[in-house]
């Protein structure tokens, strides 16, 4: 890591005129060492020697009440790169100081593949049910809550911001989108987050008050006995009890039954103990192990129950989600397995931070400087970059899924604008000459002339 304390003056130079300058080498663990305490100056990070390539910095860390200030100046000027934080992370020391103290940890994989396959259930969710889980593409499903999260788990984000990513990646949706989705997305928050928090449990491996965490427990660690023992701990206070081997010993009939029964039940609140969802959902995963073929049914009744269904599913048959739809889950893994450092430098398009000054102004004129047309990557906590639906003000579109192009009103043709404009032309010519003779062309008694004039000319 090289590094550099600079004064305001002497960072907005650096930025405006590319000259690098005097820099300190030291190792990529000690930022917190070189924060500086005078709020007039910030620490500018480069990964490599910036005297040799001549690059921005990849990571400027500047006093926490200072950061608004300065993205607004820097957007402010014509001459700088925009949006900045497409070029350089910005941070606050705040940030800076959690950061530097994390751990990286692996975690248990399995955790991340139930977020995978919650993205599905998600993403067809926001969608209205137009799309079908065959009808899946990797970039629908980065635009969901629950892969942020994956990504925010798989690289180490501190715990304190991992807490408020749900309400940032909310508040970038109202950013970015024409918000018609937004109120859905809202509804469902609740349930998305105890989700969510119940993978960070399971990734780190600590305790849960979850009720359900056992049982999820169990399935990562695939011991059927421990799995028994967890079912039936949860399903005392049912009126019909089984064990899990009593159902997986049955005709596929008599699973579908029984699974009725819990969903009857269910829908007329009986047997309501907080978690029966869960554990319906639970049950339709044993009907047809390694597959997602009730999620159709799931959702079309509750989608709650298609939502802890598809989590369940993704944490007990990773084969069957990794290979799914031409190994879609595999291509998702694959990019939330994708490690990144304060040092490496933003991916995305801009921050959130960015991305409300800007706002402030209108975000029309950020559609040319993105990657991919009507989609915008944005860095909604550092180190975790979501894409989104980016449609203008001017240009809004009816969902943050949808992918139907509708009509526009077609231009008239070349020709077909110069046979209006003679024409316009003849009109005001007309009106000109009838003006000169005093001759009001609106007048009845003009065409009464008219008529008289013919009828005498016949006589003659």
């Amino acid at each position: 890591m090289w590094h550099s304390e600079l004064l305001r003056r002497e960072l907005f130079d650096l930025i405006l005129t590319g000259r690098t300058p005097a820099c300190a080498r030291a190792n990529d663990k000690d930022i917190l060492y070189h924060i500086p305490q005078d709020h007039l100056s910030s620490l500018v990070c480069w990964k490599t020697d910036p005297s040799k390539e001549q690059l921005l910095p990849a990571l400027i860390i500047i006093h926490d009440d200072e950061v608004t200030n300065f993205l607004a100046a820097i957007n402010s000027g014509t001459n700088g790169p925009s949006p900045f934080t497409a070029f350089s992370r910005v941070i606050t020391t705040a940030e800076a100081r959690l950061y530097s103290q994390v751990r990286r940890e692996k975690g248990e994989q399995k955790a991340l593949q139930g977020l995978i396959s919650l993205s599905f259930a998600e993403a067809i969710h926001y969608a209205g049910g137009r799309i079908q889980p065959t009808e899946l593409t990797p970039a629908i499903c980065k635009r969901t809550l629950a892969y942020g999260w994956a990504k925010a788990l798989a690289n180490g984000v501190p715990v304190e911001h991992v807490q408020n990513f749900v309400d940032s990646w909310l508040e970038t949706v109202s950013l970015t989108n024409s918000g018609a989705r937004l109120d859905l997305m809202r509804q469902q928050k609740g349930l998305l987050t105890e989700l969510l928090h119940l993978a960070s449990h399971l990734f780190y491996g600590t305790h849960s008050s979850n009720p359900i965490s056992s049982l999820s427990e169990a399935l990562i660690e695939d011991k059927p006995m421990l799995t028994e023992n967890s079912w039936d701990r949860l399903t005392r206070d049912w009126s019909q009890q089984f064990s899990l081997k009593e159902f997986e010993a049955s005709t596929r009939e008599e699973r579908m039954a029984l699974f009725q029964n819990s969903l009857n039940r269910l829908s007329a609140n009986l047997d309501l103990t907080g978690y029966s969802s869960a554990l319906s959902a639970f049950l339709a995963t044993q009907i047809s192990p390694s597959s997602f073929e009730h999620f159709s049914i799931l959702s079309s009744r509750d989608r709650q129950l298609a939502i802890w269904y598809m989590f369940m599913a993704g944490l007990q048959q990773p084969r069957g989600l990794l290979g799914f739809n031409g190994g879609l889950g595999s291509r998702l893994l694959r990019d939330v397995n994708r490690i990144e450092s304060l040092l490496d430098g933003p991916v995305g398009d801009i921050s959130l931070r960015e991305l409300r000054v800007l706002a402030r102004a209108g975000l029309e004129g950020i559609s040319k400087r993105l990657g991919h047309s009507n989609e915008i990557e944005v860095e909604v906590i550092p180190l975790v970059t979501c894409s989104f639906r980016f449609q203008p003000s001017q240009a809004k579109q009816v969902s943050l899924f949808d992918t139907t192009i509708y009509d526009t009103p077609q231009r008239p043709s070349t020709l077909d604008e110069v046979q209006t404009e003679k024409f316009k032309r003849l009109v005001s010519t007309a009106n000109e000459l009838a003006r000169f003779f005093n001759i009001d062309l609106n007048s009845d008694e003009n065409s009464n002339v008219a008529k008289r004039s013919r009828k005498k000319s016949r006589e003659y």
